[in-house]
C-alpha cells in the first residue's frame, strides 16, 4: 500500500464517515468521498484537520433524504440529525484548505438530461489539496451510475450520465500524495 495515496469514500451514512475521517484523521489520507452525503453540523463546528485533505463531494439536488438544501437527515417520519446544505459542506471544506473561489460549473457525461438529472462538476483551487463538488441536478439518495436500489418515489431518481466511483477515482488520481 502506497501510505501516501490512500483515499476513503462512501454512500449516506458512510460519506458523512468519510468526511468525520477527514476531520479527524487528515495525515492518514489523501482525500475523502461523499456520495448523497453532507457534513453532519455537529461534526463541522469542531472540525479541525491536522492537514490539508481533498475531498470530493456527489450529491442529487432532488434527495429526499439527505436534504442538498441542508437540514434534518429524514427517512420517513424519522430524523437522524442536521447537516450542512451541500453548498456549505463544500464552501467548509474549501476554507479549511484555504482554497479559492469556485470555478465555473462545467457539465459531466452526456452534457444533457439523463432520466430528468444532469450532472456538473465544480472545481476549487486550493494548495496542497483539491475540493470538488458533483452537483447532481435532479438526482436522488443514489450512487450515480448504480442500480436504483428502491423505487424512486422513496430515493429518487439515480443518474446514469456519470458514474460516481469513476468521477472519485478520476479525482483521488490527481489529488496531491499525502
Amino acid at each position: 500500500v502506497d501510505r501516501k495515496r490512500i483515499y476513503a469514500i462512501g454512500l449516506s451514512n458512510g460519506g458523512m464517515m468519510s468526511l468525520r475521517l477527514a476531520c479527524e484523521a487528515a495525515v492518514h489520507f489523501a482525500g475523502v468521498g461523499a456520495v448523497a452525503a453532507s457534513m453532519p453540523k455537529a461534526l463541522a463546528l469542531g472540525c479541525r484537520p491536522s492537514a490539508p485533505v481533498s475531498v470530493i463531494v456527489v450529491n442529487g439536488t432532488d434527495d429526499p433524504i439527505v436534504p442538498y438544501r441542508g437540514g434534518t437527515v429524514r427517512v420517513g417520519l424519522v430524523g437522524f440529525g442536521e447537516v450542512l446544505s451541500t453548498d456549505e459542506t463544500v464552501a467548509l471544506w474549501a476554507r479549511l484548505n484555504g482554497c479559492g473561489p469556485p470555478a465555473a460549473p462545467v457539465p459531466l457525461g452526456k452534457n444533457g438530461r439523463d432520466g430528468g438529472s444532469r450532472a456538473m462538476q465544480i472545481d476549487h483551487d486550493c494548495p496542497g489539496a483539491r475540493v470538488r463538488l458533483v452537483r447532481v441536478e435532479g438526482g436522488g439518495h443514489a450512487w450515480p451510475g448504480g442500480m436504483q436500489f428502491l423505487p424512486a418515489l422513496l430515493i429518487g431518481r439515480v443518474n446514469r450520465e456519470i458514474d460516481a466511483g469513476q468521477a472519485a477515482w478520476a479525482f483521488f488520481k490527481g489529488v496531491p500524495p499525502r
